[in-house]
């Protein structure tokens, strides 16, 4: 079972972005090669396999409730919610980090991108 970071090459590679700020988002969502668009309209934003979620993946590595955006003033956070799989941003593993602009999000064999519109 291939690791998600081989597919974008980014794993064990921090780089340094801007942070993502401003009002409006969209997220992009890419799993076995189908892209999903969503526009948040509340200032968390949930991913995972389960019903009650945002952004319903059907990614087996998922967990039900896999991770939150959480949009603030200052910009925009990913948080792992106790996941098994973990979350990775720019190929790095964490629990809460703040999004970059350009940043890539990954869990399960799923690609997740936040740009402002």
């Amino acid at each position: 079972m291939a690791e998600c970071c081989e597919e974008c090459g980014l794993e064990g590679k921090h780089i340094e972005r801007p942070a993502l700020t401003g009002s409006y988002f969209k997220v992009l969502v890419r799993h076995r090669g189908a892209v999903q668009e969503f526009l948040p309209a509340a200032r968390t934003f949930v991913f995972g396999r389960g019903a009650d979620v945002d952004a319903k993946v059907d990614d087996e590595m998922l967990s039900r409730r896999q991770a939150r955006l959480v949009f603030e003033n200052d910009g925009v956070y990913i948080e792992d919610l106790g996941s098994a799989c973990g979350t990775r941003v720019d190929g790095e593993l964490v629990q809460k980090a703040k999004l970059g602009a350009g940043a890539t999000i990954n869990f399960g064999n799923s690609h997740v991108r936040v740009e402002p519109l």
